[in-house]
C-alpha cells in the first residue's frame, strides 16, 4: 500500500498539473464521446470548484467543421445540379421531379445501408 513513483512531470503555465489522455476506439463516434468527456468533465468542475480544468486538444472541433462544410457543400452542389437539370430539361416540373427524387435515393441507399450494418466509414 503506498503510491507508486512519478514517473512523469506535467506542467500547464508552469505550475505542476495532472494530464488525463482520452483516446477513442476504432469505429466510435468521435462527437458523442466528446460531448461525454464534457458533460463529465462539467460535473467534476461543478463538484470541485477550486480545480481548474484545461482541454488542451479536442479532434470533435475538427470533426464538426467538416461535417458542416460537408452539409455546405452537399447544399450548393444540389442548387448547382438543380440549376443544370433545368438547363437542360427546360421544364421546372420535370426538374422539380428529379431534383426531389434524387436525394431520396440517396436517402434510402443510407436507410439500407443501416440495415445491412454498412456505415458510411466502410464505404468511404
Amino acid at each position: 500500500d503506498g503510491f507508486q513513483e512519478r514517473e512523469e512531470l506535467t506542467r500547464l503555465n508552469g505550475e505542476e498539473s495532472v494530464t488525463v489522455a482520452i483516446r477513442k476506439q476504432s469505429g466510435s463516434n468521435t462527437l458523442a464521446i466528446a460531448d461525454g468527456v464534457k458533460e463529465t468533465l462539467d460535473a467534476i468542475s461543478q463538484a470541485n470548484p477550486d480545480l481548474a480544468i484545461v482541454i488542451g486538444g479536442d479532434e470533435s472541433v475538427v470533426v464538426r467543421e467538416s461535417t458542416n462544410g460537408a452539409i455546405s457543400d452537399l447544399l450548393w452542389g444540389a442548387l448547382l445540379a438543380a440549376f443544370t437539370i433545368l438547363i437542360f430539361f427546360r421544364n421546372f416540373r420535370n426538374t422539380f421531379l428529379t431534383v426531389v427524387g434524387m436525394p431520396l435515393i440517396v436517402i434510402s441507399s443510407l436507410f439500407f445501408m443501416e440495415l445491412a450494418g454498412i456505415s458510411l466509414n466502410n464505404v468511404s
